[in-house]
C-alpha cells in the first residue's frame, strides 16, 4: 500500500521565537517551509541542509568536549 496524496499538513509551532514571534514549520517531503507566527513571507530549507547542520553541530560539541578532557589530564 502506497500513499499517493498526503490529505493533512504536518504544521508544529516550536517554543524557539526570532524577533519575539513564535516559528511555524511545515514539514513537506524535502524541504522544511520556515516562518514567523502572523507573517506571511515564508523561508524553504532542505533537510539535508538541516541534516548537515546539525552534523557539523554535533562534531564541534564531541571536539570541544575531547579537548576539555585531555586538558583536565
Amino acid at each position: 500500500m502506497t500513499l499517493a496524496k498526503r490529505k493533512t499538513r504536518l504544521v508544529f509551532e516550536v517554543s524557539g521565537a526570532a524577533r519575539g514571534r513564535a516559528l511555524i514549520i511545515e514539514a513537506k517531503p524535502y524541504v522544511a517551509v520556515l516562518r514567523e507566527k502572523g507573517r506571511r513571507m515564508r523561508y524553504e530549507i532542505t533537510w539535508e541542509s538541516i541534516y548537515w547542520l546539525a552534523a557539523k553541530a554535533a562534531a564541534e560539541e564531541a571536539r570541544a568536549a575531547r579537548k576539555q578532557k585531555r586538558g583536565l589530564k
